[in-house]
């Protein structure tokens, strides 16, 4: 009778099978980020970018923070030096009469909810110069 304990062990350890890492795309400029030190997260979006592009004059959108990719039709230059991407200038007011409707849809609201408004509500159209003069620290 043969051993029939030492036919069931392997004669050679399984193969290692050892992986690249995957390296996330840069979704700026679209290059391969290398270095987990050298990327960056927008956090509302979740792209991943080269930190590189933080102080490399890319544009970026003062309203969402996204940053204008390759390819990408350019972002809108307003008069203080913000930048708007496509996406933000078509929902954004430039015009304090086009907000009307708003206010009295904000009216219908308060109404449903038994607090009536009955004074006028003040709408601001400013700059970044004003809104840093009143941002707290």
């Amino acid at each position: 009778m043969g051993n029939t304990c030492c036919s069931r062990v392997p004669k050679q350890p399984p193969p290692i099978i050892l992986r690249m890492p995957t390296f996330p795309e840069c979704h700026v400029c679209n290059s391969k980020i290398e270095r987990w030190d050298d990327s960056r997260k927008l956090t509302f979006w979740g792209s991943e970018f080269c930190k590189i592009h933080l102080r490399d004059g890319t544009p970026w959108c003062s309203g969402c923070e996204r940053f204008e990719t390759q390819g990408q039709r350019g972002y809108v230059n307003l008069e203080d030096g913000r930048k708007l991407c496509e996406d933000c200038e078509s929902i954004a007011i430039f015009d304090p009469s086009k907000c009307n409707r708003l206010i009295e849809k904000m009216r219908e609201f308060y109404k449903e909810l038994k607090l009536e408004v009955d004074k006028d509500i003040p709408i601001l159209l400013v700059d970044k110069h004003y809104m840093d003069k009143w941002q707290v620290t």
